[in-house]
């Protein structure tokens, strides 16, 4: 395609020359672009307006501003605007599934598994939500079908730690304990740098008697979060069961310092130091 320059010359009736820019096309391909150019555009601009329309802009403003509230622990004011957010589009399944989590947080429910399965019907595939459901369900009191929306959330979301463990979570709960074990096990093969797995991997290793294998995994655990009540006091289980109660004192005393209102490390301290005090009567006893 090339420009064409046509300049009017002085003549009686013009004075003062006047040029204008004519275009001339040259090949069929350049009335291919010319004319086709505007017609591609046509439906992209329709899909993009299909996709963000105006109220589904007004709905993610709505959202941000109430994942900030959120995230600032003013869970009942993110409510009212993940309310407006699915209200201004009743179609966003992320919408929903945030409006859940806020009701949630206030300990509504009903309220929150209302919107966990709306998110979920609109997006039967996401396994987060699915897990969503499930936990509302299971608060709710209907542990079959949680367990359900659990098995199905870790068949659809294999990478998601929470999920993953929390499905390991339901089969201890179920009381499949190796079912757990090797669930625990994987989770900790897929995140090999993550506490929760050590920590509650070592946990079911002490249901099982395997106690050097927990004991190294909550050692790592510490390393990893040396301020973990949790993790002292599960090694402080382990050196009572082996009978080292004054070793287990120190462990629950750690626990303690660390977490001064837990009733558990409390009582197992208690019962360390009173164990501790008898192994040393009975020694002191033989002469």
């Amino acid at each position: 395609m090339q420009p064409i320059s046509a300049t009017l010359r002085a003549g009686a009736a013009l004075k003062t020359p006047a040029t204008r820019s004519l275009w001339i096309l040259n090949s069929w391909r350049d009335l291919v672009l010319y004319v086709g150019t505007p017609l591609l555009l046509v439906p992209v601009f329709a899909v993009a307006q299909s996709r963000w329309s105006g109220q589904d802009i007004y709905a993610r403003e709505h959202r941000n501003y109430a994942d900030v509230l959120y995230k600032a622990g003013r869970q009942a004011e993110a409510a009212v605007q993940y309310r407006e957010a699915v209200q201004r589009n009743p179609n966003s399944a992320l919408s929903h599934n945030k409006l859940g989590s806020a009701l949630l947080a206030e300990s509504k429910v009903d309220a929150a598994f209302a919107e966990f399965d709306a998110a979920v019907r609109l997006k039967p595939a996401n396994g987060e939500y699915r897990y969503d459901r499930g936990y509302a369900l299971f608060r709710l009191g209907r542990t079959d079908e949680a367990a359900a929306d659990y098995e199905t959330a870790a068949r659809l979301a294999p990478k998601s730690e929470r999920v993953q463990n929390s499905y390991a979570g339901l089969l201890q709960h179920e009381g499949k304990i190796d079912a757990a074990i090797a669930a625990r096990r994987q989770a900790l093969r897929d995140w090999p740098e993550s506490f929760n797995a050590r920590l509650r991997l070592s946990d079911l290793l002490m249901q099982k008697g395997e106690l050097d294998t927990a004991n190294k995994l909550l050692l790592e655990a510490i390393k990893i979060d040396g301020k973990s009540a949790q993790a002292r006091d599960l090694v402080g289980k382990i050196y009572e069961q082996e009978g080292q109660a004054s070793q287990a004192v120190v462990e629950f005393s750690e626990a303690l310092r660390l977490d001064p209102g837990s009733a558990e490390v409390k009582q197992d301290l208690h019962v360390a130091e009173y164990e501790a005090s008898e192994v040393s009567g009975s020694t002191d006893n033989r002469f």
